[in-house]
């Protein structure tokens, strides 16, 4: 495997010659919205949904929900609450794809995606654990803009 940086994209080519080309932003917010431990762990669940193009895109087209509908909003109701909006986040259900509450929305996205419960993250390949290692602050800083833009909508406070 063969792991580069360009600028805010990490390149990944894979033992067979495929090659994904992955921007920072997408790393941090699929990290976020999957609930995934490590960077290793979003990179693997990226390649492997857009391997096997695992996306159902639109799931109920009256409401619009797609696959990653709860995971936004179970990142929406975990900001809300990290800011001591208790009552606006109790106020802010996550649903399932059929409209139940779901308990975890993160979990729900995985299983849409055809993911595991979680990510497994297959053998750490070297290459692509130290390209990884080399931004991983930035890809913090990413993830946190994108945690924290996620509620602007919710408290007006924009910044």
């Amino acid at each position: 495997m063969e792991a580069n940086i360009y600028g805010d994209v990490l390149a990944v080519t894979g033992d067979d010659g495929t090659g994904h080309l992955i921007p920072l932003d997408a790393i941090a917010s699929w990290g976020e919205l999957l609930g995934c431990d490590t960077d290793m762990e979003t990179v693997t669940a990226i390649i492997q949904v857009r391997s096997n193009r695992s996306d159902p895109g639109v799931i109920d087209p009256d409401t619009g929900r797609n696959a990653w509908t709860s995971a936004y909003e179970q990142v929406e109701r975990d900001e809300l609450a990290d800011r001591q909006q208790t009552r606006m986040a109790a106020l802010h259900p996550v649903l399932t794809a059929s409209g139940a509450l779901s308990p975890d929305g993160r979990e729900e996205t995985r299983r849409l995606l055809g993911l595991d419960a979680m990510p497994i993250m297959e053998d750490a390949d070297g290459r692509l654990a130290a390209t990884l290692a080399g931004v991983v602050d930035r890809i913090a800083v990413k993830r946190d803009r994108f945690r924290r833009q996620s509620i602007d909508y919710l408290t007006d406070r924009r910044r």
